[in-house]
């Protein structure tokens, strides 16, 4: 017999209990982000929120509407920086953790060989 729990619920319940898991998608965000790659880092924010605080409490902290947090965070919504900011942050504090981005070489035998000659 197929399962009758959803999707976001069993996020949702992850969520609430491991809190590895929530710092995972804060991770998969803010990488995402790092490296140009908007759609997915909004759609793990998405998730991060709506398994966690929840969009209203979200947008209380960073000070907009949360109609307006839904659209920035949704599919065809362009965010600001600032608000990209702010949610990564507030995330991070909830989580009592520190972001931090570490520069790393795409290609090794590029910067190997440009450093030898």
């Amino acid at each position: 017999m197929p399962s009758t729990t959803s999707f976001h619920g069993t996020i949702r319940e992850r969520a609430n209990n491991d809190s590895e898991f929530r710092i995972g998608l804060l991770e998969v965000a803010a990488e995402a982000l790092v490296s140009g790659d908007l759609d997915e880092g909004k759609a793990a924010l998405r998730l991060y929120i709506k398994s966690t605080a929840g969009y209203d409490s979200v947008a209380d902290v960073i000070g907009i509407h949360p109609k307006s947090l839904i659209r920035m965070l949704g599919p065809e919504g362009n965010p600001r920086a600032s608000n990209l900011v702010a949610i990564l942050s507030h995330a991070a504090l909830t989580e009592d953790v520190h972001l931090e981005v570490k520069a790393t070489s795409v290609d090794a035998d590029r910067t190997l060989t440009a450093a030898s000659t």
